[in-house]
């Protein structure tokens, strides 16, 4: 189960075309004893019949035509259709690899007979070819200049995509088993290029492609396990969360293979998992895009070339070992087929559809409140996967939008009722806040004192601290503060607070993490609450006699909740936070910045809630960072932060 896609260059610094032929028709590939008298991996066209008809394809894959598209050739007449670039090196195909069997299938097919191995074949490539055809004809595959500058260029639709599917059935070696490759089921899909009306072929963006491989990969493996489940197989639905509680993937097996002969028969996959580790260690960066592929690629194992016939009895000895010999196959098997007697495939109004829709609705707007309508797709079809078929998940979201829960923006992104709810009971929470009775001021004179206590001590504030602090302590209910790292924050909050108690004002230093309240309440000399903490104590609660809760708290109208790294504030907490300081006419100061970190749920209102601020003339910006050394460094700092990456570095 994973995806990868790679350029195939010919010609000039690239391979030739032949060796990359060689390399998918390589005999170690082939699927089964039944293949071994074309000695190579099976194959078959990926192209409309107009295609087929323009190019001399026909039906069997020939390949010496394989050979001449991989050259930007006509494959019959041998003429030129593509042309080479500067270096004389063309891309020749696109090549998408796509494993939707997890190794429980691929063990499935090691050991079964002859027509079992022909349809779970069958149902891996098509499984693969669906979602490739799916993408190529919904997705912008290649860029067309409209204009008379580079820069006037789009992506559209390819108007007639011609590939190759190629099944390989081995995985590399693997250090664990020097010679004998474990078995793995997976599908080169070469996509060559578009063929124009005009017959001329047009180059593929890959990076195009890249864009939409979780909906690829989850599309893939949802059309298999349905095909195995129609097949009568029972499938094995996990969830995998990731570090942060999440779910991060659905992993599955067909039920019946033992888990220590996947885990036996997985060497390769342990190998690439402890590559992964290694290439976070080493730069920093995910595993995933076309920098880890290179990465995997240069580590490798070669492939194997043992016989069929002799790796199907090391197959069969290996699982033996494991409690699953030829019987217990059959009994798998035969369990299967009568089941497969009485399926019924679930459609939209089934448990497993309204399972997908719940799925849905609790993890799209998970990290952000809004999100592209192609997260939504690739969440859907992954979580497809033992559920429902990709076209059922495609009814359930569609069905969703019908129903109102989720609602879709003039600029393509989606959000949740729930998610637009929360976010209008904080903004009517905000603006009871803002438009309530001011709060106490601090009078100039007492302001300015404070500010030459500073100076004397030879540590001023900048012009935008001096403004920040006067807003603070201006008795407006609610205040905004931005400033990225270095800009003094901490110290000018410090100033705050000491003002507002001489005032005889409570002072809490709010957030979301809980070290991130101690570090506030240390630089300010605030008393530190989290914003969960507050909405615990001060919302009625029942309180069962064998727990012991901090007493209910009382919040004044003469109180101030410092709020830090507001930023990172979800829907939920904010709008818990506003209606608390808009019940008790409390002031809120909330300081952060969009451009650190993201929220820890459905955010982006400190951005909205700046901004009607800004309006009330309660918002400001600290732009001077003071832990650069210079101010062409600071410069840097905020080239950083604003997504000026070369221009950051060149100072460095």
């Amino acid at each position: 189960m994973a995806f990868s896609h790679h350029k195939i260059s010919v010609g000039g610094e690239g391979q030739s075309a032949g060796a990359a032929l060689s390399y998918l028709a390589d005999p170690q590939a082939k699927s089964a004893d039944y293949y071994s008298e074309s000695k190579r991996a099976p194959m078959r066209w990926a192209a409309s019949d107009r295609a087929k008809a323009q190019l001399g394809l026909g039906d069997h894959v020939e390949l010496w035509k394989v050979e001449r598209l991989l050259n930007g050739l006509h494959p019959y007449t041998g003429d030129l259709l593509r042309r080479y670039g500067p270096t004389k090196t063309m891309i020749g195909a696109i090549d998408v690899t796509e494993s939707p069997a997890p190794k429980s299938v691929s063990i499935l097919w090691a050991l079964a007979d002859f027509e079992l191995k022909k349809q779970i074949e069958g149902m891996v490539v098509g499984a693969v070819a669906g979602a490739v055809a799916v993408m190529t004809h919904t997705v912008p595959l290649v860029r067309e200049a409209y204009g008379p500058t580079s820069k006037d260029v789009r992506a559209i639709r390819a108007n007639d995509v011609v590939g190759l599917q190629v099944l390989h059935s081995t995985a590399r070696l693997s250090e664990s088993k020097p010679g004998i490759p474990d078995p793995q089921l997976h599908v080169h899909a070469l996509l060559f290029a578009d063929l124009r009306e005009d017959g001329k072929l047009r180059a593929i963006d890959s990076r195009l492609i890249l864009q939409h491989q979780t909906e690829l990969d989850g599309s893939a493996q949802a059309d298999l396990a349905m095909e195995l489940a129609r097949a009568g197989f029972e499938i094995e639905r996990t969830p995998i969360l990731g570090p942060n509680g999440k779910v991060k993937r659905i992993a599955w097996e067909v039920k019946g293979i033992p888990a220590s002969l996947i885990k036996a028969m997985s060497g390769r996959s342990q190998e690439i998992s402890e590559l992964t580790q290694r290439y976070r260690e080493e730069t920093g960066r995910e595993a995933s895009g076309p920098g880890w592929d290179r990465y995997v690629a240069g580590k490798r194992g070669a492939k194997a070339h043992v016989e069929a016939s002799e790796l199907a009895a090391i197959w069969a000895e290996e699982a033996a070992k494991h409690g699953l010999d030829a019987e217990a196959v059959q009994r798998v098997v035969a369990e299967a087929f009568e089941r497969a007697k009485h399926w019924v495939e679930p459609d939209e109004r089934s448990l497993q559809a309204e399972q997908l829709r719940q799925e849905i609705l609790r993890d799209i707007c998970r990290d952000h409140a809004l999100v592209p309508k192609r997260q939504l797709d690739a969440l859907a079809q992954q979580r497809a996967i033992g559920l429902v078929s990709p076209y059922t998940a495609q009814t359930v979201v569609a069905n969703l939008f019908g129903d109102g829960d989720l609602l879709l923006t003039s600029e393509g992104q989606v959000t949740t009722l729930e998610v637009m709810a929360q976010e209008q009971r904080a903004e009517r929470a905000l603006r009871r806040l803002v438009q309530g009775e001011p709060g106490p001021s601090v009078d100039q004179e007492r302001l300015d004192a404070k500010l030459r206590e500073a100076e004397e001590r030879e540590r001023p504030f900048d012009p935008g601290q001096r403004e920040a602090i006067a807003l603070a302590l201006s008795g407006a209910r609610f205040v905004s503060i931005a400033g990225p790292a270095g800009t003094g924050k901490g110290y000018a909050s410090r100033a705050m607070v000491d003002l507002w108690r001489e005032q005889g004002r409570r002072v809490f230093a709010l957030a979301v993490a809980g070290r991130t309240t101690q570090q506030a309440a240390h630089d300010s000399g605030a008393k530190p609450m989290t914003l969960d903490a507050l909405t615990a104590r001060i919302k009625p609660r029942w309180n069962p006699p064998a727990i012991e809760l901090p007493p209910p708290f009382q919040l004044r109208k003469s109180d101030v909740l410092l709020v830090d790294e507001a930023a990172m504030i979800d829907h939920e907490r904010y709008a818990n936070l506003l209606e608390t300081a808009a019940n008790a006419r409390a002031t809120v100061v909330q300081v952060g910045d969009d451009k650190q970190l993201n929220p820890v749920g459905p955010g982006g209102l400190w951005t909205l809630f700046h901004a009607m601020a800004n309006e009330q003339g309660t918002a400001t910006e600290l732009r001077q960072i003071h832990r650069a050394r210079n101010p062409a460094e600071a410069q840097a700092w905020t080239d950083m932060r604003n997504g000026r990456i070369e221009q950051a570095l060149s100072w460095y």
